[in-house]
């Protein structure tokens, strides 16, 4: 796999993600950029006891304990973690259910299977304001 463009991004990233599969797949794909640190959570729970050590998450909807839109009502919830951008990464793309998140304080919604060269680009923007 190529580099896809110049690494820009500095940051910790939260996966908040239970396949295993795509876990390696973001890992892949973060390694593109070595100024990004991956933090890896395959439930609710370890994502968000992880959140505060995050400037990004990225987050499915389908976690084993605990819907991912609930764990973006918790986030935005809480004052300490209002702020932080959350790009949920689903396969589920009913319209009703994008809107849903977005109207839950996700800063982005993008469908599996990942197109890795708009996911980079996702984040990069995020990181970088």
């Amino acid at each position: 796999m190529a580099p896809l463009g110049p690494q820009v991004s500095i940051g910790t990233v939260l996966c908040i993600e239970d396949s295993t599969a795509d876990m390696q797949a973001m890992q892949a794909l973060l390694a593109q950029r070595p100024g990004i640190k991956l933090l890896c959570a395959t439930t609710a729970a370890e994502g968000l006891a992880q959140a505060a050590d995050a400037d990004l998450v990225l987050l499915d909807l389908d976690l084993p304990d605990r819907p991912g839109i609930e764990v973006l009502r918790v986030l935005q919830a809480d004052s300490r973690w209002r702020s932080l951008p959350v790009i949920v990464v689903s396969a589920e793309s009913r319209p009703q259910r994008i809107d849903e998140c977005f109207d839950a304080g996700a800063t982005q919604f993008l469908t599996k299977p990942l197109d890795g060269q708009q996911l980079l680009r996702t984040i990069d923007q995020a990181l970088n304001g």
